[in-house]
């Protein structure tokens, strides 16, 4: 019962952090829904939980093997199903990350990828997957297009332009680009945000696994007994 009611807070608690900001709701949009149906398998747990105890509690009680056999059993399926779905969550921060690597490699090619990742570096305040470093690594993704207006400092929106449209990269410094374009990268700030929604994740499925192995420590124990 305890672990249903923190699943139930944990949904809520990933709808405030949707609601916080623009940068969380984009966050949580490009998931797609993995941290949610995390969660509601970790609902579904519990219940089942709910379930296999009645099964065990019935046979305890009852010197019945067949039952807390069940229920072993049932508790050792749900163990490998936590264990699965531990790993999922801690590669969850890969879910995002490679949606954006894929969509900004079709930038050019698609109006929905050039959509999605102006609205990311918009919301973001980010340019390319990684950080751009020097002239060179500027001036190679400006030549392809990748570096457009949706990368440019919102302070120098007007003269970001203009360079974009010159692309008079022999006449400034680095320094001087570095602040009309914005040279920081995607994908760090997508895993740091990947982290705080995997940190009210996770949890469950720890808590789930020391419940599942105490039931099979238990159940194995009832068998031996009975």
């Amino acid at each position: 019962m305890a672990l249903l009611a923190f699943s139930a807070c944990s949904i809520v608690k990933r709808q405030e952090f949707r609601k916080e900001s623009e940068t969380n709701k984009l966050m949580v949009d490009l998931d797609n829904n993995a941290s949610l149906k995390m969660l509601v398998m970790a609902t579904l747990i519990s219940i089942l939980l709910i379930f296999l105890s009645f099964f065990g509690f019935c046979g305890a009680f009852g010197d019945k093997i067949c039952l807390v056999s069940y229920y072993l059993v049932f508790a050792s399926l749900n163990l490998a199903l936590v264990i699965v779905g531990g790993i999922i969550v801690l590669r969850f921060s890969k879910i995002p990350q490679d949606l954006l690597s894929e969509h900004m490699a079709d930038y050019n090619n698609n109006q929905t990828s050039k959509d999605l990742v102006d609205k990311i570096r918009a919301t973001l305040g980010c340019c390319l997957v990684h950080r751009m470093n020097n002239l060179e690594e500027l001036k190679y993704a400006t030549e392809n297009q990748i570096v457009t207006a949706s990368c440019c400092d919102s302070h120098q929106q007007e003269k970001c332009r203009q360079f974009l449209r010159d692309q008079s990269f022999q006449l400034m410094r680095w320094e001087d680009l570095n602040g009309i374009v914005v040279t920081e990268g995607c994908i760090p700030q997508i895993a740091d945000m990947s982290e705080r929604v995997s940190g009210f994740t996770l949890p469950f499925f720890i808590l789930i696994g020391c419940l599942d192995l105490s039931a099979i420590l238990l159940s194995t124990a009832l068998c031996c007994r009975i």
